[in-house]
């Protein structure tokens, strides 16, 4: 690396004229108020604030994080609102038609028990048979109440059976603004009419039977009841494989929406990861190779060389740091190179000054030789030595005049150089507070990354809240599948049930077959009996079909939630991942104003290195000064030695006139004094 003494000696203007006048052209081209920066430095983000730049990684993660947060709340809610369709309306409606289908059988069993011509004599039988009637009847109006208050639901399966009976449906909602949502179903309303028919004839056969009238209920019972009660069964039937079809279709319409959301988090959680590390190297890289450049350029010129280029040009904080550092480096160029031909200038002026002094000491000694010459040769050579002197003492006095003017420009010169010396030290300083105010930016930038974290950590806490939504969706299916199992438990026991009434009814038909005629009657109603039971088995196969299908479907579902909480947790793992980048922006523009502050301090030793110079170039004006002193002696001795020369002159007359006495006294001179001989044989 060249030294302080080599490169200003490198940009003296003897030696490299061309690239003193380039830095003054750089100079005044780079006037403060109209700077233009190339074409290709005019990139939008590299020309932006550093605060900015940091800004906009920080906005970007946000808005990701953001859409993945609701792209996941929204993918929950689609599925939690399958999941509450179908508990809400699908269970509890198929619950409500099962009970309704154990009112209708339980019903009818008592029933036909009542036309037992053997019960008739058991009075605790009877009672115990209508007590059961009772209970049950109260039970299928529980069952119609309930199924009644259940929501409304958007399936496509009842919507068809809805828009069929659009007309009817505007008569009733005329008629009864506030009637539920079933009042519309033509399938519901089939069961209310047919349970109906069938309860009044039900209660028919009562009347008959309080009346004695057995055969009479017996066959009232065996043909139109048992046609209404397969009417209530059939209808029955059509609203439990509706209602099974519309919760399999609803859960077959939120598994591939669940498992959709579950990839589309998983893909924006990677978008957002690669996106935050992106504009975070990106942001670090724009920010740190500039600063590097300048810190190496600034290091640089502190160790002598003015020769170093800085090649940052943008718009930002550290593009105007690096042109106050350009401009103070050709400032310091031209002072320099303008100091160092004042010294040269100073130095040529002073060896001329040194040769006229020496010249006239030696004409000095050539007159008091010659003077000591014989006196033969005095009168002609002491007319050619007078004749010289004066010639030479106006030559001298002209180089001492025109040392003295030189002197004096010389410290007009130094005086301006030291006037350009503090406006040099006036830059360098600004720049030192330029690179001050550029390491508060910086401060305030990282300050602004910290409010960015906060905003991640909001998020975090947002994508656990729904993270705990999630978990008590997975309570609210565990409920269910339980009510499901529950459920399934009342159906054996209804299938047991209906496994001891055939085994009685075949019994009793036995028994029946052995009272011959008097028991016909009796088979007959033992055969019905055993239909129903077969019936009753064959509803509760079907309902607990339905009912493990709902179970399968519940666990697929719950396994789906179990899903996407575990998608909520890596969210909230990426946001985690956001968080930390974002800590890691933090470090970075702590170390980018610590970078700002060592070259607000190498800024100040160049400020510094401008004082010494200035002190030179004062001590250089100090010798000005004194070299102009010394002219002004010299004028003064060359003033009296053209007087000393005019005086000569009229010396010489004399000695003209007393040129015969002069021989004499030359042989008497030369052997005292052995020089004159030196002299005399040169002259």
């Amino acid at each position: 690396m060249p030294t302080r003494h080599q490169a200003v000696t490198n940009l003296s203007p003897a030696s490299h004229p061309s690239r003193c006048a380039q830095g003054y052209a750089e100079v005044s081209r780079r006037d403060p108020t109209r700077r233009k920066l190339p074409l290709r430095s005019r990139n939008t983000m590299r020309n932006l604030p550093v605060w900015a730049k940091i800004a906009l990684g920080l906005a970007t993660a946000a808005i990701i994080t953001l859409a993945i947060t609701a792209g996941g709340s929204l993918g929950l809610l689609r599925t939690e609102a399958a999941l509450t369709e179908t508990a809400r309306h699908h269970m509890p409606a198929l619950e409500a038609l099962g009970s309704l289908r154990n009112a209708l059988t339980a019903i009818q069993r008592a029933e036909r028990t009542l036309l037992i011509e053997e019960t008739s004599e058991n009075p605790a039988e009877i009672a115990r048979q209508n007590k059961n009637m009772e209970k049950f009847r109260a039970q299928g109006l529980a069952a119609f109440a309930a199924y009644e208050a259940l929501p409304a639901t958007t399936s496509p399966v009842k919507a068809q059976a809805k828009a069929d009976a659009k007309a009817d449906a505007k008569v009733d909602a005329k008629a009864d603004p506030q009637a539920a949502p079933q009042q519309g179903d033509p399938v519901w309303l089939e069961l209310k009419d047919a349970w109906e028919a069938w309860l009044k004839r039900h209660d028919k056969v009562l009347e008959l039977l309080s009346s004695d009238m057995r055969m009479g209920a017996m066959a009232l019972s065996m043909r139109e009841a048992r046609e209404a009660q397969q009417r209530v069964e059939a209808a029955l039937d059509a609203m439990q494989s509706r209602e099974q079809a519309e919760a399999q279709a609803f859960v077959a319409q939120a598994l591939p929406q669940a498992r959709s959301d579950r990839l589309l988090l998983l893909a924006a959680s990677a978008l957002a990861l690669l996106t935050s590390l992106g504009f975070g190297l990106y942001i670090t890289r724009n920010i740190s190779r500039p600063l590097k450049k300048t810190l190496d350029f600034a290091q640089r010129v502190a160790a002598g060389d003015l020769t170093a280029e800085l090649t940052v040009k943008r718009r930002d904080e550290l593009g105007k740091m690096a042109d106050a550092l350009r401009l103070m480096v050709m400032e310091l160029q031209k002072e320099i190179a303008l100091a160092d031909e004042r010294g040269e200038e100073a130095k040529s002026e002073a060896e001329r000054a040194r040769l006229a002094v020496e010249e006239a000491r030696q004409a000095g000694l050539r007159a008091e030789l010659s003077r000591r010459e014989g006196m033969r040769h005095a009168a002609s050579r002491m007319g050619m030595v007078v004749e010289r002197l004066g010639s030479a003492s106006q030559e001298l006095a002209a180089q001492v005049e025109q040392s003295a003017r030189g002197a004096e420009e010389q410290s007009r010169l130094s005086d301006r150089t030291n006037a350009d010396m503090e406006r040099l030290i006036a830059s360098v300083s600004g720049t030192d507070a330029g690179a001050a105010s550029a390491a508060d930016t910086a401060d305030a930038a990282r300050a602004k990354a910290l409010s960015g974290a906060e905003a991640v950590k909001l998020v975090t806490r947002d994508v656990a809240a729904v993270q705990d939504r999630a978990k008590a969706l997975r309570g609210s299916m565990d409920s269910l599948r339980a009510k499901s199992e529950d459920i399934g438990r009342i159906i054996s026991v209804i299938d047991d049930i209906a496994d001891q009434t055939n085994l009685l009814a075949l019994n009793a038909a036995i028994e029946a077959a052995r009272a011959g005629d008097a028991g016909r009657g009796f088979a007959v109603v033992a055969d019905e009996v055993r239909k129903l039971a077969e019936k009753t088995q064959a509803a509760t196969k079907q309902v607990d079909a339905a009912i493990r299908g709902i179970q399968t479907e519940t666990v697929g579902s719950l396994e789906q939630v179990e899903l996407a909480g575990r998608a909520v947790d890596e969210a909230t793992e990426q946001a985690g991942a956001s968080a930390s980048a974002l800590a890691e922006i933090v470090d970075l523009a702590s170390r980018a104003a610590s970078e700002v502050r060592v070259i607000a301090q190498n800024a100040g030793q160049q400020a510094q290195a401008g004082r010494e110079v200035s002190e030179s170039v004062a001590d250089m004006r100090r010798i000005s000064e004194e070299t102009s002193r010394v002219m002004e002696e010299s004028a003064r001795a060359v003033s009296e030695l053209a007087q000393q020369a005019h005086n000569l002159s009229g010396i010489v007359d004399e000695i003209r006139q007393d040129a015969g006495d002069a021989a004499g006294a030359e042989s008497e001179a030369e052997g005292r004094d052995p020089r004159l001989q030196v002299l005399r044989s040169a002259a």
